[in-house]
């Protein structure tokens, strides 16, 4: 079977093969074919394009349906553009000579369902009565947006900034509850639905998540045309019993908590495929024995090598910020610099080759990663149904049920000179800070506290133990997390540990614009040029609207 690729790119070698076949009569089947392709690539960027417009003019339908509630004179331009996104329905039905079904369909297909929907179809009064009901959770599917705006440069729904205060402040106008229930169907209840044992409510033992609020003054102030506002009557906001603070000369930080992630194996098979971890130390031996086990899949009874390499929400962060962090940190090793305004790309070549090994020894097609999730890769692998996972220590309760002893982790290879000596990838994101502001005796008595946590024996047994945290301090308790004891060895061998360096991307949307290159590479439409142009161009053009 031929790839379609390789036919697009050479299809006068195919031209030839088929000659030497002496099947002359197929010749033309080849440009028939390519032909074909064209028009399907071509139907998929139109599709591309349109939900782009349905996306923007679906926002702006939005926008002018929150204005119309102030001025009702914008209720007539908002049916104006809901026509407007028929009409564009109508045209490509009449184009394609589909039915409003079909079109539906085949728009869905060309997206590969990664289709978004606004919908305004819902009484006030009816929502008011849902809102009541003690069954029912408060949630959001806004994305996590900085008030910086020299961050956030985009104006966002609404609900990215305001879902849960807009509830307390209808909960409080409306009568809808007491202020008791209220919190508890933004708090404990999703906690009790999504199994989150140690989050939820204010007890000894869990996670300290907590929002200091006046029930009086909470409100919403987030709107369709200016979206970035801090809600009014929040206080403080504390994530896992630490305030959260802005950077800057006012505050001191250290890390209290070290995490290392690579390339988490099954042992079992990767025995039962005929080779350990001492076969595997570099690049070029890790492609080696993922094609053999992608070769003999069906043998081994397997799906593929690695794990679907998922591109939506709750797994694309493992590829274009963890595996994108490989080639930065090789850049400013040779550089012997710790950041830039301006990425080269020198290991991009290395980036690709890890990539197309990840997509093409997989368990699934390429094409189909942008509908594949996180919960998709874990069931693969604790279904072993693929032999390497690339994730972190964090991850040890979600594959657990492998069996301690059957868990390995490699360091993720991309073929650099002297990877051999090279270990798995070490940092932090959790950092202790102390506001300066404070008095002197709070400032000591927040010390003191720190202090007790690293080194007495109950304060590091409930990091360690009740905590979960891999804790880098000297009085550090050893931790049951396999995952870790592993990590650990590497260091006690003299590896090298790759520093997370991802700290350094510009912003959000350059790692959104790297991950939407990443998708397009994979499905075959879009070439490893717009990779390239999103990882070098973008970082720069970011990296400028960021810092001026």
């Amino acid at each position: 079977m031929l790839d379609i690729k390789f036919i697009r790119e050479n299809p006068d070698i195919v031209k030839e093969n088929i000659k030497k076949k002496f099947q002359d009569k197929k010749l033309p089947l080849v440009d028939e074919v390519i032909e074909l392709d064209s028009q399907r690539r071509a139907n998929i960027q139109e599709a591309d394009q349109l939900r782009s417009d349905r996306n923007r003019l679906s926002k702006q339908v939005g926008m002018l349906m929150g204005q119309a509630k102030k001025d009702p004179s914008k209720l007539a331009e908002a049916e104006a553009v809901k026509k407007q996104v028929t009409d564009e329905a109508d045209r490509l039905a009449e184009e394609l000579g589909l039915s409003p079904v079909d079109t539906v369909m085949h728009v869905l297909s060309a997206c590969e369902g990664s289709v978004a929907c606004i919908y305004f179809c819902i009484n006030e009064d009816d929502m008011l009565n849902i809102m009541r009901d003690m069954r029912i959770a408060l949630g959001s599917d806004g994305y996590g947006f900085s008030y910086d705006r020299s961050i956030t440069r985009t104006n966002p729904h609404p609900r990215s900034f305001g879902t849960f205060p807009r509830f307390l402040e209808l909960a409080r106008d409306h009568r809808l509850m007491p202020l008791e229930d209220a919190v508890y169907k933004l708090t404990g209840l999703p906690a009790d639905i999504l199994g989150l044992k140690d989050r939820g409510t204010l007890e000894e033992g869990r996670i300290a998540d907590i929002t200091v609020f006046d029930p009086e003054q909470v409100r919403d102030l987030s709107e369709y045309t200016d979206s970035v506002k801090k809600p009014a009557g929040i206080r403080h906001v504390l994530v896992g019993g630490t305030f959260a603070l802005k950077d800057g000369d006012a505050v001191t930080s250290i890390a209290y908590v070290i995490e290392t992630y690579g390339i988490i194996y099954n042992k079992e098979l990767l025995s039962a495929a005929g080779y350990t971890q001492d076969d595997i130390k570099g690049f070029a031996d890790l492609k080696k024995v993922a094609d053999d086990i992608q070769a003999r899949k069906a043998e081994l009874g397997v799906d593929g090598a690695f794990t679907s390499a998922g591109m939506d929400g709750s797994s694309d962060w493992r590829f274009k910020t963890h595996l994108a962090n490989l080639p930065i940190y090789y850049e400013y090793k040779a550089d012997g610099i710790g950041s830039t305004d301006a990425i080269k790309g020198t290991y991009l070549d290395n980036y690709k080759q890890i990539w197309d090994l990840y997509i093409t020894d997989s368990t699934c097609d390429p094409t189909l990663l942008a509908s594949k999730t996180g919960n998709d890769a874990v069931a693969e692998f604790v279904g072993k149904k693929a032999v390497f996972y690339q994730n972190g220590t964090w991850a040890y309760n979600d594959v657990k049920d492998l069996g301690d002893d059957n868990l390995g982790m490699l360091p993720i290879y991309i073929g650099v000179d002297g990877e051999e000596n090279q270990g798995l990838c070490t940092g932090s994101e959790n950092f202790w800070c102390v506001n300066n502001n404070s008095s002197d005796a709070d400032i000591q008595a927040t010390l003191d506290f720190l202090y007790w946590c690293v080194t007495s024996e109950a304060g590091t047994s409930a990091m360690a133990d009740k905590m979960g945290f891999v804790i880098p301090f000297k009085k550090a308790k050893d931790s049951t997390n396999p995952l870790i004891g592993i990590a650990n060895q590497y260091v006690a061998d003299g590896k090298t540990s790759v520093d997370w360096c991802f700290s350094t991307m510009p912003s959000e949307e350059w790692k959104n614009g790297v991950g939407s290159a990443l998708t397009a590479y994979a499905a075959g439409t879009g070439d490893w040029n717009g990779v390239v142009t999103a990882f070098v161009d973008g970082w720069a053009k970011e990296y400028k609207l960021a810092n001026g």
